[in-house]
């Protein structure tokens, strides 16, 4: 008789823990049977009608809620760019130097030059050439693409300061692969670069 009594008291508790968690509306306990009757009237069922009132004022606070959504709001951008991940984005080197080309001059800011480099076809410098009273004069950032046209890096943050150790030989880089590109282009990823990281520092060796 008594396990009886627990698993009514139970049962009510974790219900109204429920009610407490959910928020939405206040179960009616109607359907909750007498404490003074649990040894003689079954449990309530596994479903109650007041779970199912719950239930069903869900469905009316989302249609409520859509109500708010604006119809003209614009439709998601199809993600097409997904199912070209493993598709090349340059196919040879001349279209890899097309694309650097077209992005990096209208994001470049002003004060900036880009040159060429002169080993490497798919290697960009952008040098800061209108420099501040004292400010170190060999800054620079590099836009490198690899041979296999799969990877660009965005180097900066590095210097050459002292005697050669590891730290020079491992330099710092944003890495974006290729067919990112189509969904984040470079354009984007330079006026990320120019935000919020430094540029590399040679000359003090």
């Amino acid at each position: 008789m008594l396990d009886r009594k627990r698993a009514w008291q139970f049962w009510k508790f974790n219900l109204r823990r429920r009610e407490r968690l959910g928020g939405l509306t206040k179960l009616h306990e109607s359907f909750l049977p007498n404490p003074e009757d649990a040894d003689t009237k079954e449990l309530p069922p596994a479903v109650p009608d007041g779970v199912t009132k719950l239930r069903e004022s869900w469905f009316r606070a989302r249609e409520e809620a859509e109500k708010f959504i604006p119809r003209d709001f614009p439709p998601p951008m199809p993600e097409d760019w997904m199912a070209k991940l493993h598709e090349p984005f340059f196919d040879t080197e001349e279209d890899a130097e097309t694309y650097v080309m077209r992005e990096l001059p209208p994001n470049v800011p002003e004060g900036w030059s880009i040159i060429r480099y002169p080993r490497e076809r798919l290697v960009w410098i952008i040098r800061k050439e209108k420099l501040a009273p004292g400010e170190w004069h060999g800054q620079e950032y590099c836009v490198r693409i690899s041979k296999g046209l799969d990877v660009v890096l965005l180097i900066y943050g590095n210097n050459d300061c002292g005697p050669l150790r590891l730290k020079h030989a491992l330099h710092t880089a944003l890495v974006i692969e290729a067919p990112t590109l189509r969904k984040f282009p470079l354009g984007e990823c330079l006026r990320s670069l120019f935000a919020d990281r430094k540029p590399n520092e040679w000359g003090y060796t």
